[in-house]
């Protein structure tokens, strides 16, 4: 009987402590799907750049510290990308070639690393680079997104 008066004790004060916590649900609660789109496009000034909109569930997602790391023909490189409006983000390509660049944008939401990747191939390609370009999904191998 002592045990059990010590069980219920025990669990009515943990219960306690657990709804003492009026924002205790959001600690658990699930966030969207996060979804990268990368592309090619032209600035205002009609400069190429690499575009990236991030949203997470249907929203955009503004204030995040993005990277590009971009290889071309073997030469990798990163450049911060800039903020543009809602959910949408660029790295400005100077002297932007002909070819298939390798883009990969990291970030972080809520603590879960986001890096997508994909091939983008800007004015004439090669045989080869067609190939790698029609062969390859939206996503390069290796990327994580949740």
């Amino acid at each position: 009987m002592k045990k059990m008066l010590v069980l219920f004790l025990f669990t009515f004060l943990l219960s306690g402590c657990l709804l003492d916590a009026p924002d205790n649900a959001e600690d658990y609660h699930r966030t969207g799907r996060i979804s990268v789109e990368i592309g090619a496009g032209n600035d205002e000034n009609d400069n190429t750049v690499f575009q990236f909109y991030i949203r997470q569930g249907e929203e955009p997602v503004d204030e995040l510290d993005v990277t590009a790391e971009i290889t071309y023909k073997g030469v990798r490189w990163s450049e911060q990308a800039e903020y543009v409006s809602s959910g949408l983000y660029h790295v400005p390509l100077t002297d932007a070639k002909d070819g298939l660049y390798e883009v990969r944008v990291s970030t972080e939401i809520e603590g879960q690393p986001v890096t997508p990747g994909k091939y983008i191939g800007l004015g004439q390609l090669t045989d080869e680079e067609m190939m790698v370009l029609e062969g390859e999904s939206d996503e390069v191998s290796g990327g994580h997104h949740h």
